[in-house]
């Protein structure tokens, strides 16, 4: 027997612990299971009683407890597969069995997989449960209990299976974590499946959360889609990219066939009759062709008259009066001769030709005679072709009196047109001739009943060569005419691009058709993609690359910069140079011994120009200097020479007394010896002054004996004597 306490503390975890299972937690109903076990029941307890959707655990009282003989098990196997996230397996509770729950182990799972046991999460001596955390898929529940000395017998009196909430719309599988579409209402949680089967456009499978396959769209992927070359449509809309539907198909999900009388791209070309086939045109359907057609293989054609703008006339035959070979390309079908003045007459044997402009696909050649005379079509021929082949005279398909009809099945290149007169004595006239070409082909055909493909990436191409008119082919194609594909190992625009393996596809370069890829590239879902280590290698490259471009031209420019940097410094550091020694004074005169002496010069102080006339004597006043000349009281002026510096430096700026230039003297005399710019008047004119001087300078010489004192003069000047 427990004790007052216990009793009241597993009544207080009773009702905690059934408040807290209530709490976002379904139970799964004792109808949706089925109990089986191999355990021996006590007395009346049997394996049914753990399924009776009662928590009481009043064993003795509530007569809904199990009790199975050990070692035993009991499973609770569901009615469909449900996501579970809590086992609970309760105990009795009016007598205190600590062993009645001991070496009991849990095992669930799917019916496909194996049984494993499994520990209980939680596990005391009246409750044991079990928690899936993620939740499970789970179709059954077993309970084993082991052998147990001190307990005979497993007893349990309700096992409790909860299940995971539903989930919301659109949503199912373990914590809701995969999305179904279903047409209408939810799906089911475990297996996304909708209730009517029905999913939304552009879905399939049991969740409906599988795309429609390659061409198929709309309700269940019931419905084809067509785009242009086999694109892939929208799977839900049906939508083609870049709303280009396939030949033949329209609507915005290229899903309805064109009316009758149109086919091709966007229905837009004319059958020319009330029923063809939607995609090609063909007109098998129908008995006839509207007016102005013909049925030509099935097909209802249009001929095309081919201008006379594109026609040059020649001829070897002589026309008679003015009935010139040129009126045969007038462009005008009538044929009353007399009237109209617009037929060709020339003497037989002749010929008369037609030459085009381009080649042509053609199909009919028209012959129109004059109809006021019946015999003029009599022995003619025809011939047609290329240029590059050999004349071949070829009989008229009809021919009467006023019309000969060539017809060309299939029709063929044709660059030039020939009819011949054979005979002599007559003419050969003819009013008009008419040559025909089919009508263009359709979008991406070419070449005679445009029964070759061309590629091109925008527009048609050239009906006859298949050249497209910008040059440029949808991506995998080449060539003249874009029909031919890509060579092994490129795809791609212009076959430009690199699928790195022997043979891929020449539109997308997967390399599905190839084993291997090529060094450094690995299979990579059907295409050949760089291996890590080689884009980390391209990457290094192309920055080491980058980066010594980059110090290559940094380096290069600070050279240069230095280069000038030392140019200019050196033009500077001369430049100074050259002043400094225009402006130093000579070194040679100041080493000069003072006892230096030559009776050939003389030492004279001048008076300064900036000495007024009152301030000096008449002696001085006579020695100023005039003129730019400099005088020497000798009968010879002599000009004042600008070089050498040093010279006149010494000259004009010395401060030293005069005595003590002597040897300055001689470099005077060097120096005035240059120069000879002096016109011979300035010389006469410099020879006159020096009379006048002369006196002056003798009568310095005068008072430089009486002791006049030479310092009162600013500077002092050298002559030489």
């Amino acid at each position: 027997m427990m004790s007052a306490q216990e009793t009241i503390a597993l009544f207080i975890f009773g009702c905690l612990l059934r408040s807290w299972t209530n709490a976002d937690l379904i139970q799964i109903p004792t109808s949706a299971v089925i109990v089986t076990s191999n355990g021996t029941p006590w007395d009346n307890w049997t394996a049914d009683k753990v399924n009776q959707g009662s928590l009481r655990q009043d064993a003795n009282y509530c007569d809904c407890c199990t009790a199975l003989a050990r070692p035993s098990w009991v499973q609770l196997t569901l009615n469909k597969t449900y996501i579970v996230e809590k086992v609970l397996v309760l105990g009795r509770t009016d007598i205190y069995y600590s062993m009645q729950l001991a070496q009991i182990t849990l095992s669930m799972g799917l019916m496909t997989e194996s049984l494993q046991d499994e520990q209980f999460t939680i596990k005391n001596v009246t409750v044991a449960e079990k928690l899936l955390n993620p939740p499970r898929e789970i179709q059954f529940v077993r309970v084993m209990g082991s052998k147990n000395g001190s307990e005979p017998h497993m007893t349990i009196c309700e096992i409790v299976i909860f299940r995971q909430t539903d989930c919301p719309l659109g949503r199912y599988s373990v914590n809701c974590s995969k999305q179904c579409h279903c047409r209408v209402g939810s799906c089911d949680s475990v297996t996304g499946a909708c209730w009517n089967r029905i999913c939304e456009d552009g879905w399939k499978g049991m969740a409906c959360n599988e795309t429609c396959g390659p061409g198929m769209f709309g309700l269940n992927c019931t419905s084809p889609c067509h785009c242009l070359h086999g694109a892939s449509c929208d799977h839900v809309s049906g939508k083609c990219p870049g709303d280009q539907c396939a030949p033949g198909w329209t609507t915005s999900n290229c899903s309805v066939a064109c009316e009758s009388g149109s086919y091709g791209q966007n229905c837009s070309m004319d059958c020319h009759c009330d029923k063809c086939n939607h995609i090609d045109g063909s007109c098998a359907m129908s008995s006839q062709c509207h007016d102005g057609y013909r049925m030509d293989n099935g097909f209802c054609k249009h001929r095309i008259q081919i201008p006379s703008s594109a026609v040059i006339v020649t001829s070897n035959g002589t026309p008679w009066d003015n009935w010139t070979a040129d009126k045969v390309n007038q462009g005008s079908l009538r044929q009353d001769a007399n009237d109209c003045k617009c037929c060709t007459s020339l003497a037989r044997p002749s010929w008369v030709q037609l030459t085009l402009n381009k080649t042509y696909i053609v199909e009919k050649v028209l012959v129109l005679g004059r109809t006021d005379n019946f015999v003029q079509f009599a022995k003619i021929t025809v011939s047609m072709g290329l240029m590059t082949e050999f004349l071949q005279d070829e009989n008229f398909t009809i021919k009467h009196d006023t019309v000969a009809e060539k017809w060309l099945n299939p029709p063929r290149e044709i660059q030039f047109v020939r009819v011949m007169g054979s005979g002599s004595g007559y003419y050969m006239t003819i009013c008009e001739i008419v040559i025909y070409r089919p009508a263009d082909c359709p979008l991406g055909r070419y070449s005679v009943n445009c029964s070759k493909q061309c590629h091109c990436r925008v527009g048609s191409c050239d009906s006859v060569t298949g050249a497209c008119w910008n040059g440029n082919c949808e991506d995998g194609w080449n060539g003249m005419a874009c029909n031919e594909t890509c060579q092994s190992g490129s795809y791609g625009q212009n076959c430009s691009m690199d699928c790195h393996c022997d043979k891929c596809h020449h539109i997308d370069g997967s390399c599905a058709m190839s084993s291997q890829c090529h060094d450094g590239y690995r299979m990579d879902n059907g295409f050949c993609k760089p291996k890590e280590d080689t884009k980390q290698s391209l990457t290094i490259m192309w920055i080491v690359t980058t980066l010594g471009l980059c110090l290559l031209v940094v380096g290069v420019t600070i050279a240069s910069l230095c280069i000038r940097r030392k140019k200019i410094e050196a033009k500077k550091k001369a430049l100074k140079t050259a002043q400094q020694i225009e402006l130093q004074p000579s070194n040679r005169a100041q080493v000069l011994p003072d006892d230096t002496h030559d009776d050939n010069i003389v030492h004279y102080e001048v008076v300064p120009d900036a000495i007024t006339k009152h301030e000096a004597t008449p002696m001085y006043e006579s020695l100023q200097m005039a003129d730019m000349h400099l005088y020497s009281g000798l009968r010879e002026a002599m000009p004042m020479s600008p070089a050498p510096f040093d010279v006149l430096g010494l000259i004009a700026e010395s401060k030293t007394p005069v005595r003590r230039h002597f040897a300055l003297a001689e470099e005077l005399d060097n120096a005035t010896s240059f120069e000879s710019k002096y016109t011979t008047a300035e010389e006469e004119e410099n020879d006159n002054a020096a009379e006048t001087n002369y006196a002056d300078f003798e009568r310095l010489e005068n008072d430089s004996e009486e002791g006049n004192n030479y310092e009162a003069v600013n500077k002092e000047y050298q002559f030489v004597k």
